[in-house]
């Protein structure tokens, strides 16, 4: 009789340890989820508030009609980094907000999430914006050599860029600036005005 006990006793605690476990991956499975709706809600919001600022300042750009307001639109860089990935990480490299285009989610400029429409039926691309922040520098009588550095300093990649070569190829930087084509940017040669 204390033998029969014993063993029903013991499947009793195996069967309350199988519940147990259950609830368990159960309870976890689901902070995991929300965990990721957080990231997800939090990315909004940032994205959100990011086009909110390129909204406004491209709006400066319609009605003041001069370079610098031009610049200010294309200069503006998010730098704090922004986890599109979902994965924790605020420097990832991600084709996932252009697609077919990378950029580094610490370094993303207003051209890359904001249409600005130009009252002349002109967007302001990364290829405009480069020609806008060249002309404006240009008026303020830069020399060439001036105008190569202050595009070097306003226009950079993130550091995904560096971080793998890999990265490289579809990267928008490698788009706009690699005049060699062979899918690498010399910055000191090839990210220039002219």
């Amino acid at each position: 009789m204390p033998i029969q006990i014993f063993i029903t006793l013991f499947v009793l605690l195996a069967v309350a340890m199988l519940v147990l476990q259950m609830v368990s991956e159960q309870f976890k499975q689901q902070q995991a989820k929300i965990a990721q709706e957080q990231q997800k809600r939090q990315l909004d919001q940032d994205f959100q508030s990011m086009r909110e600022n390129c909204a406004s300042l491209c709006a400066n750009a319609n009605s003041d009609p001069t370079l610098t307001s031009k610049a200010n639109y294309c200069a503006k860089s998010f730098t704090n980094g922004v986890d599109i990935t979902l994965d924790g990480l605020k420097t990832d490299y991600t084709e996932n907000l252009l697609p077919g285009i990378g950029i580094c989610e610490d370094r993303i400029y207003c051209p890359h999430i904001y249409t600005c429409e130009m009252g002349s039926g002109q967007t302001l691309t990364m290829q405009k914006c480069k020609d806008a922040m060249c002309a404006f520098w240009a008026s303020q009588s830069f020399t060439t050599a001036r105008m190569n550095e202050a595009l070097n300093q306003f226009v950079q990649p993130g550091s995904c860029y560096t971080a793998n070569p890999a990265n490289q190829k579809n990267h928008w930087y490698t788009l706009l600036f690699d005049t060699s084509k062979n899918g690498v940017v010399e910055p000191a040669t090839e990210v220039k005005c002219q």
